[in-house]
């Protein structure tokens, strides 16, 4: 991972960060899905999105997909 791109993770982090401290509410509510600020949520998706990049160039089409990718890399790193 170049400086680069740690330097957008970190800004993308921050992001996320700020926007929790400023909704000021607990996490547990702040993420329930029925409840999350649509700020928030697109905050995770654009990190979700950056990280995922720096596996693939190609996004994920569903969650499961995201899974089972994670879950290959996973068990070959264990190997």
């Amino acid at each position: 991972i170049s400086d680069t791109e740690k330097e957008k993770l970190t800004e993308l982090v921050l992001n996320v960060l700020d926007i929790r401290a400023e909704e000021g509410k607990p996490l547990a509510e702040l993420y329930d899905d029925s409840k999350i600020p649509n700020r928030l949520r697109k905050a995770h998706e654009e990190l979700d999105l950056a990280v995922e990049q720096l596996y693939r160039k190609k996004p994920f089409d569903n969650e499961q997909e995201r899974l089972s990718f994670l879950l290959e890399m996973y068990s070959e790193m264990i190997e």
